[in-house]
């Protein structure tokens, strides 16, 4: 009887540890890098204020990439840059969203000696579905 109320009292974080991951941390594990676009996206976005679910999707996003800043890097690795030292990791920036319910959380980049661009966004779009639709990764200008 004793080891039965451990092992109910072991059930929810077992379970909880076996939840299964999005497809989207996935495919960037398995280094499939198809759906990364090396230009700015044509698409118009705005500040978002994310609901409750889009909300879960930025801080899972927010979390996955904190503990594999070396991604980030790899992810903007692709582009052909003006300059080329980044001078640190990628830091989090905006969360936005198009007018067709689509989020983005982005990523920058700073240079180390910026002439004419500032540094390298990486941009991830997710349908409304939250899955990884695209990612963008382009150069900012310096403003």
């Amino acid at each position: 009887m004793k080891e039965l109320k451990y092992l109910l009292l072991l059930l929810p974080f077992l379970l909880a540890g076996c939840r299964e991951q999005p497809r989207w941390m996935k495919v960037l594990q398995a280094g499939d890098r198809s759906m990364v676009s090396y230009h700015q996206p044509a698409v118009q976005f705005s500040s978002a204020k994310p609901d409750k679910e889009q909300s879960r999707l930025i801080e899972q996003a927010i979390r996955y990439f904190a503990g594999r800043p070396g991604m980030l890097a790899d992810i903007a690795s692709g582009l052909n840059r003006r300059e080329r030292d980044i001078i640190d990791d990628l830091e989090q920036g905006a969360v936005l969203a198009d007018d067709q319910g689509n989020l983005a959380i982005t990523y920058f980049g700073r240079y180390e000696s910026p002439q004419i661009m500032a540094g390298v966004r990486v941009l991830f779009l997710f349908n409304r579905e939250k899955d990884l639709a695209k990612i963008f990764v382009y150069e900012v200008p310096l403003e």
